[in-house]
């Protein structure tokens, strides 16, 4: 086996002898380079490989961005929400209201899309009516002169004294005029009798008017306080016997009264410190009720002069018979049950009385009740306005 081996080896060595002689010209520094380079492109990328934990990384990051702010809003939210319910809750059973006149939180919402009153005192309002003048109250129908002397003022004014006469309860109104906001009391110092349909008034023999509007205002607070007692005829004097002179309208010795003056009911005030009083605008006879809710929503009237309609709100009439009104109240807004609504609700009434109307329903009024007034039942419609007391 050895011997056949070495043969072999032999020959192959004889073989590769005769084969052509192969030269390489490469320098050695050359071919160095270039196994260099082979080795190194051999070699596995490991870039690649290192890159896929960085972008893994970078996304991460991003996500944490995007949804952190947006749980921590909600969470802030939650909190929020938690606490202004903890607040409205607490203010709630604390009783907690806001007893303006323009804004009182009055009332507290029901399922049915209606309000109910809540337990406050009748006296936290204010009304601006009479229903009973001569139900034991000691009532005397007065009148005063607005601040620029353009409206009369009616004055209901409560007495305790059950033989007070006009002249003395007169003159202690007077007395009380600043505080009123009304400048003067044109039938200050006369004397008034009421018998029947007929009546006299006596004027003090120094009395005198102040000119054209004077005279004006004059005639119409006469007529006012003898139509309040039911008086078609007044005799005018003065203490001394001689014949009433009024002003321009030269010797007056008697007045015709009409029993009924249609009038569109509006807000006298002359400042913030005074009280809200209803003053009369007066119309003609064959004036509509429609007009008059129209001229009572106008802003117009005079100086210190005012709708006692609140912003948004509107008012339709129609005659449910001769007898009762039907008033449908629209609003845009929110209207709340406070003074600013009952003032409204009163002047209406009153306006109506004017028109003979007995009673008066309400409809469309987002409250079912103001004090004493049930808006789901036909109200009544007042005898005089602006009730006021004084000390004597």
């Amino acid at each position: 086996m050895k011997q056949n081996d070495h043969k072999n080896d032999t020959d192959l060595q004889r073989q590769l002898g005769q084969m052509p002689a192969i030269h390489d010209h490469q320098a050695k520094d050359e071919l160095y380079d270039k196994i260099s380079v082979h080795m190194k492109e051999s070699k596995p990328d490991k870039k690649k490989s290192d890159f896929l934990p960085v972008f893994a990384f970078i996304t991460v990051l991003l996500l944490a961005a995007i949804i952190t702010p947006a749980m921590m809003m909600n969470r802030s939210n939650d909190e929020l929400n938690s606490s202004e319910s903890q607040n409205y809750e607490a203010a709630t059973e604390s009783g907690i209201s806001e007893n303006t006149e323009e804004s009182a939180e009055l009332f507290e919402t029901q399922d049915e899309g209606k309000v109910t009153e809540q337990n406050l005192p009748v006296s936290d309002f204010e009304s601006h009516l009479v229903f009973e003048m001569d139900e034991g109250a000691n009532y005397v129908a007065s009148v005063a002169a607005g601040s620029n002397a353009e409206h009369i003022i009616p004055l209901t004014i409560k007495g305790t004294d059950s033989n007070a006469v006009f002249r003395k309860v007169t003159a202690s109104a007077a007395k009380i005029a600043e505080r009123l906001g009304v400048s003067f009391f044109p039938l200050e110092g006369a004397e008034i009798i009421a018998e029947g349909e007929t009546g006299e008034i006596i004027f003090s023999k120094d009395f005198q008017t102040q000119g054209s509007s004077s005279d004006v205002i004059l005639q119409r607070s006469i007529e006012h306080v003898f139509r309040q007692y039911g008086v078609s005829e007044v005799k005018l004097s003065y203490e001394d016997g001689r014949p009433f002179e009024m002003g321009n309208y030269g010797i007056v010795e008697s007045m015709k009264v009409s029993p009924d003056q249609k009038v569109s009911y509006k807000i006298y005030r002359s400042s913030e410190s005074n009280p809200i009083l209803l003053a009369p605008i007066e119309l003609n006879e064959n004036a509509s009720i429609d007009e008059a809710v129209e001229i009572m929503a106008s802003p117009g009237g005079g100086e210190y002069i005012y709708s006692p309609l609140p912003d948004g709100v509107e008012v339709d009439v129609n005659e449910n018979s001769g007898h009762e009104l039907l008033i449908r109240v629209k609003t845009t807004g929110q209207l709340q049950a406070n003074q600013k609504a009952m003032t409204m609700i009163e002047a209406l009434l009153a306006t109506a009385a004017s028109f003979g109307y007995e009673q008066v329903q309400f409809e469309g009024l987002p409250f079912a009740g103001i004090r004493t007034y049930d808006f789901t039942e036909p109200i009544a419609t007042p005898e005089a306005v602006n009730p006021i007391s004084i000390e004597e």
